[in-house]
């Protein structure tokens, strides 16, 4: 009896040694991951380029390598503040030219160059919910309050201004998530 609990009380210690071990590594595997995902998508552009879907003096291609050479950081682990630096200024590469020009030019180009665009926004939002939990309980929770806008606006108005002074930083990260969202549906819907 005294043999099998010792046997037990060894193997647990060896399970929670690996589990630590593993639970240690899953950050720095996330970070791959999503460095990964920007790296395959500028890949993509390069050889949607190379094959001729895309040139690479139009405004398109200018964009979306922009935006993946600023995403191309590692993500994973930067600060959330350092984060929403690196989207506002992928944003502001929709200011010249504008996102309303930007949809216009790759309107015109391949399908595989659209569906390029929609992941690279779509990599931005995934970005900046997958790494704090605040944010992406928030980004569910706004999403689903939107849905029901009707009953739910006056709840929504006071209780946004309440997280904006409490935690601007998260309430910046959701408000910058549901841009890239909502952006990357339009490209889709023309």
């Amino acid at each position: 009896m005294a043999l099998t609990i010792f046997s037990l009380s060894i193997l647990a210690v060896g399970f929670l040694l690996v589990l630590l071990t593993l639970q240690r590594r899953v950050p720095a595997l996330e970070a791959k991951e999503q460095a990964f995902r920007f790296h395959s998508l500028r890949d993509q552009l390069q050889l949607l380029a190379v094959g001729g879907c895309i040139e690479t003096g139009s405004t398109s291609y200018t964009v979306l390598m922009r935006m993946l050479n600023v995403a191309i950081r590692n993500p994973r682990l930067m600060k959330l503040r350092d984060m929403l630096w690196m989207a506002e200024a992928a944003k502001d590469t929709l200011s010249h030219p504008t996102f309303e020009e930007f949809q216009k030019d790759i309107q015109r180009h391949d399908q595989s160059v659209q569906k390029l665009a929609q992941d690279c926004f779509a990599a931005y939002m995934v970005m900046l919910i997958s790494n704090d939990s605040i944010v992406r309980l928030a980004f569910k929770g706004v999403n689903w309050a939107v849905a029901n806008w009707t009953a739910l606006k006056p709840i929504l108005v006071h209780s946004r201004a309440l997280f904006k002074c409490v935690v601007p930083a998260h309430t910046e990260a959701v408000d910058l998530a549901r841009w890239y969202s909502h952006k990357q549906r339009m490209i889709g819907a023309v």
